[in-house]
């Protein structure tokens, strides 16, 4: 038995002496970042390297403030309708769409904009509304 530590915040007292809890045998889900320090003291360690495989994001209706968003990252990429919810502004995303949308009853605004497709990695750019993403 002995002591398992790393710079990012593993500490473990691991080993196979004994039948009490006071070992670990198994310390699973432990994800090293590149560069990592693993220090080992008196117990030999088993390194078993899994590979993550990432989990999709699924469309749900979403709320978003002014700001820059990433589809895949921020929001799931996928077909959606978009709503001002408060305010007016700008929403921008490169050669699809570039729309002057708010809240107010005015010529100026548009309210909503139907069917619009975010494949992932499309930035959403939204200034000076909340803008609502509803799944299609």
């Amino acid at each position: 038995g002995g002591n398992v530590y790393s710079t990012s915040g593993l500490n473990a007292i691991m080993g196979v002496k004994g039948s009490d809890d006071f070992y670990l045998r198994e310390y699973k889900n432990v994800t090293f970042p590149h560069g990592e320090t693993l220090t080992v003291k008196g117990v030999t360690i088993e390194l078993i390297p899994v590979t993550i495989t990432p989990i999709a994001l699924t469309p749900i209706q979403k709320d978003l403030i002014s700001g820059y968003y990433v589809a895949g990252e921020d929001f799931a990429a996928g077909t959606y309708d978009l709503t001002a919810i408060k305010g007016g502004g700008n929403v921008i995303c490169a050669l699809k769409l570039n729309e002057i949308m708010g809240v107010d009853d005015s010529d100026f605004y548009i309210k909503e904009y139907k069917n619009v497709t975010f494949v992932k990695g499309d930035v959403l750019d939204i200034r000076g509304l909340t803008l609502r993403l509803t799944p299609r």
